[in-house]
């Protein structure tokens, strides 16, 4: 989602307007269903997302530099239960690479993110340094039509979850859904398959969300259940599966402190990874990076604060979180800026680590 100071603060006006408005309507009623199940979405998406007639797509290559960044100008920073590994900062000379949100490392080590202009991103990395190999691919995703998809509201991506054999789920604000890719069957020529779709006040939250505060977060259960959080706070982060009806149910809360919302999540074993954001005018960014205990079928249990940034740190719009085992036991946690093609933002991608 756009967090510009200006963008941000109108959003924060419209949104306030239209909690005012809408806080006397019925809550939405509880969706019928059960959590849809792992098997059902792999067979959605392997009959639909890869047609015979498409071939496969790589995706474009661009260039791509990436300068070393420190944590602090100010040198070493005390963290919670994360060590900071190294960061850096990302450009292009194609305007294309930017508005970085959702995040997973692949199967091989490098990145797949998501751009809020509905795109896949691949970034190569380097596995002893983890700095970028100097070139990225962009994918434009495509509808179940087979079309590109156009237009802000179909195109918004902002939360990733991908598989180990390279099933892509991705969620969406403005037209708020989920689709599913089969990048490993087709690449960047993948047609997007709808596995849910709900509208502006699903059940489980107080107050309708804006266009932009929707699923942020989207990551797969356990049990093998789509899990999303949308970036709304309304007593701590709304958090739920999505059912077999399409609908999510959102009526679990993942904690977030002060105004901070959920703005990315990632699951390993039986912990749901989170960034959270704040923004104001003149007080900047404030990210915090938690992990959340979460078995199938139970409530959010006790959560771990890893990370806590805010100035005069190099912080920025962070909208992403990956995290992968490293050969020595310990969690490599990648996260990821969006800067909403402006220039007064910057893509930062920075690495954390985290004991076994």
């Amino acid at each position: 989602m756009g967090t510009e100071p200006m963008k941000h603060l109108r959003t924060a006006l419209a949104a306030a307007l239209l909690a005012t408005a809408c806080a006397s309507e019925p809550p939405a009623s509880k969706p019928e269903g059960q959590p849809l199940t792992e098997t059902a979405w792999r067979a959605a998406i392997s009959e639909r997302s890869c047609p015979p007639e498409a071939s496969f797509l790589m995706g474009v290559e661009v260039p791509l530099v990436s300068r070393p960044v420190q944590l602090s100008d100010d040198g070493p920073v005390r963290l919670d239960g994360a060590t900071f590994v190294k960061g850096f900062h990302l450009t292009s000379p194609d305007p294309r690479l930017g508005g970085l949100s959702g995040l997973e490392f692949t199967r091989s080590g490098n990145l797949v993110a998501v751009s809020d202009m509905g795109a896949f991103v691949w970034i190569g990395l380097d596995p002893d340094t983890l700095e970028p190999d100097g070139t990225a691919r962009i994918g434009e995703m495509y509808g179940a039509d087979g079309k590109y998809l156009e237009g802000k509201s179909d195109r918004d991506s902002e939360g990733l979850a991908l598989t180990d054999d390279g099933l892509a789920l991705v969620s969406f604000e403005h037209d708020h859904r989920v689709l599913g890719f089969d990048l490993e069957g087709c690449g960047a020529a993948a047609r997007g398959v709808e596995l849910a779709a709900w509208s502006e006040r699903p059940h489980g939250i107080s107050t309708m969300h804006n266009k932009n505060g929707g699923a942020e977060g989207l990551s797969v259960g356990p049990g093998g259940e789509l899990l999303i959080s949308i970036e709304h706070n309304d007593g701590d982060s709304p958090f739920g599966p999505v059912l077999d009806s399409g609908a999510p149910d959102l009526t679990a809360r993942i904690e977030t402190p002060g105004l901070l919302s959920v703005t990315g999540s990632d699951r390993h074993e039986d912990w749901l990874y989170t960034v959270h954001r704040f923004y104001a005018p003149g007080v900047g960014y404030k990210i915090a990076i938690a992990r959340t205990e979460f078995e199938t079928g139970t409530e959010p249990g006790r959560q771990e604060r890893l990370a806590y940034l805010e100035a005069p740190m190099n912080v920025d719009n962070f909208e992403g979180i990956s995290v992968r085992e490293r050969e020595n036991g310990s969690f490599l946690i990648a996260i990821i800026s969006d800067d909403n093609f402006s220039s007064r933002q910057r893509t930062l991608l920075y690495f954390f680590q985290i004991p076994s």
